[in-house]
């Protein structure tokens, strides 16, 4: 897993990145995904971004709170605590 895809999330940044399963699992509906190898793709990705920028605020939005509940350091240390 790419660290910046995590770093973009935490930052409430908006995240258009390669369906590929990892990232899939990691992004959810917190972003878009582009077919891998596809610059018409990822062109169009871009395009649907711009177009509902409202949307798309609201996406890098809960990408932040997705971080926030399951990948924060707070919440690895409760993990680690329980096992």
């Amino acid at each position: 897993m790419s660290p910046s895809l995590l770093d973009y999330m935490a930052m409430g940044k908006p995240v258009i990145a390669t369906d590929l399963p990892e990232i899939r699992k990691m992004l959810k509906d917190c972003g878009l995904l582009t077919k891998p190898n596809d610059p018409k793709d990822f062109a169009d990705k871009i395009t649907e971004a711009i177009q509902n920028l409202d949307l798309w605020k609201g996406k890098a939005n809960n990408a932040r709170e997705r971080i926030i509940r399951h990948y924060s350091w707070q919440h690895i240390a409760e993990k680690l605590e329980r096992i």
